[in-house]
């Protein structure tokens, strides 16, 4: 009886779509702005004009104290990519994998793509935004829903959280998102009586920063809250792989 189960010359005639997902996601440009504008506060000190010019550009948005915790996403979907291609393409003979059946071996394939679907919702967040007016206070509020990937590899809402709609309230979100995100953080409330007052003052016990997050970079803001709160989701679902 013949042996159906072997490999042909066709077998690298046909598109590969698990490998052209992976291609893709390797080759994608997950960068943003990031919608909070850092300048160090001894900056301010010795260029005052200059320092309140760099803090109204929108085009001056980085990580600051965030940028260590942003590169950590990218290095565990650098390794994720390796180690899934290293298993995808190559020979389970003499690995720990040996023994394994097609039906096992399909499970971790489909187990870690998963995985790494989580991991783009995380750098490329699936987001909707609703304004709605609340009847009783008749004020207006944003409320954010985030999509994630379910264990069947579906796309299903997981993220639900009311913002605020005013400068307050982010600046609320702000400091959430520093203290939840960075080591050593202290947030520090503008003094009163100063020249020009920021929106927070953030330290991680090395440097202080002035921070801006004013409405023109809103959108980009929402973003990366909804990125942070993503990475938790995952950190909590998963031991990183580079730590």
């Amino acid at each position: 009886m013949k042996n159906i189960f072997q490999i042909d010359e066709r077998s690298h005639s046909h598109e590969d779509k698990i490998l052209k997902y992976i291609d893709e996601i390797t080759s994608r440009d997950f960068g943003f702005p990031s919608g909070l504008i850092f300048l160090e506060y001894q900056e301010l000190e010795s260029d005052f004009k200059g320092s309140i010019k760099k803090l109204q550009d929108p085009n001056n948005q980085t990580w600051g104290i965030l940028q260590d915790e942003v590169l950590g996403m990218f290095q565990e979907l650098l390794r994720l990519l390796q180690l899934f291609k290293g298993f995808y393409l190559g020979n389970l003979y003499g690995s720990d994998s040996q023994n394994l059946s097609p039906q096992k071996i399909n499970y971790l394939i489909n187990k870690t793509l998963i995985r790494i679907k989580r991991l783009v919702c995380v750098l490329d967040p699936d987001y909707s935004k609703i304004k709605f007016q609340d009847k009783k206070s008749e004020n207006f509020y944003t409320m954010i829903k985030g999509y994630w990937i379910n264990d069947l590899g579906i796309r299903e809402r997981s993220l639900s959280r009311n913002i605020g709609n005013n400068e307050s309230s982010i600046n609320e979100l702000t400091q959430k998102l520093f203290k939840l995100n960075s080591k050593n953080v202290v947030v520090y409330e503008p003094e009163s009586g100063l020249q020009w007052k920021p929106d927070l003052i953030v330290s991680d016990g090395k440097t202080r920063w002035i921070v801006e997050t004013k409405l023109m970079n809103i959108d980009n803001f929402i973003r990366t809250y909804v990125m942070f709160e993503m990475w938790k989701m995952y950190k909590e679902e998963y031991e990183l792989l580079i730590d």
